[in-house]
């Protein structure tokens, strides 16, 4: 049954890809033009670099709380557990608290 599935959705997908390609209504000329447009390219610039300081904060971050967890120190392994208890419960869990 699985197997059946399986190709069913590689069916559906490769009819995707195909209209995609063949259908002349998408003007993918037009979308060339504007994927090279240097506003495009600076956003895609910046976003990459966002990225590349997210991950190095968060790496750094997480890092530093599991060597403070793992520390002989009992005030910075509990410290540490504090942290990782309190960040999740301040994070957005609706996308409605985005708009406040």
């Amino acid at each position: 049954m699985a197997v059946a599935g399986g190709i069913v959705v590689l069916v559906l997908a490769a009819q995707m890809v195909g209209v995609l390609v063949t259908n002349e209504n998408f003007g993918w000329a037009v979308v060339a033009n504007w994927l090279r447009a240097d506003s495009i390219i600076r956003g895609l610039g910046m976003t990459l670099m966002l990225t590349v300081i997210a991950m190095t904060i968060g790496i750094v971050l997480g890092v530093l709380l599991a060597v403070a967890r793992l520390s002989v120190n009992t005030s910075a392994a509990r410290d540490s557990r504090s942290v990782r208890l309190v960040l999740p419960r301040n994070a957005y869990t609706r996308p409605t608290d985005l708009l406040l």
